[in-house]
């Protein structure tokens, strides 16, 4: 059995005394590249630093959905004709359609695919034509925690909020 683990020991030491590859010494130089912060190049993404919007947009949505459970604690069939949200792209545009939304909440860093698709296109359009305020706050993953969404949430409608307004 001794001489077994010893074989197996020098194996595992034999694996880790392989030198890196080419390929991957050009991956690991440019993953260091990329995560080198450097202040003389501009930034083209968009800043996703917490502001006081976005921290009261995650507000108002985990009061939401807070009053969301209480009262699907109470009863399922009120809490769907309670509803104060819904979230997704398709859903959202179905509820603006049928002129149920007050305003929209869009996460900041949208996905590409999502931006391309026309029915992002009618959405925007909808919101427009209907004078429903587009939110651009937060992100797709702080939007999803506040909801309890699982995966990643990149558009919230909002039916009605009047008990949670801030002064």
């Amino acid at each position: 059995m001794n001489g077994k683990n010893e074989k197996y020991v020098s194996e595992l030491s034999a694996v880790r005394r392989k030198k890196a590859t080419s390929v991957k010494k050009e991956i690991l130089k440019h993953r260091q590249q990329s995560t080198a912060f450097d202040t003389n190049e501009p930034n083209d993404s968009p800043s996703f630093s917490s502001t006081q919007l976005d921290n009261l947009v995650i507000d108002l949505l985990k009061k939401l959905k807070k009053q969301a459970d209480r009262f699907r604690n109470v009863s399922a069939a009120k809490a769907r004709a309670k509803r104060t949200f819904v979230c997704g792209l398709h859903e959202s545009l179905k509820h603006i359609e049928a002129d149920n939304v007050k305003s929209t909440i869009v996460a900041r860093n949208l996905d590409e695919e999502v931006k391309g698709l026309i029915l992002f296109c009618r959405f925007r359009d909808a919101c427009i034509s209907r004078n429903i305020p587009i939110i651009h706050a937060s992100s797709k993953r702080y939007l999803s925690r506040a909801l309890g969404k699982f995966p990643y949430t990149n558009i919230v409608a909002l039916f009605h909020f009047q008990s949670f307004e801030v002064c």
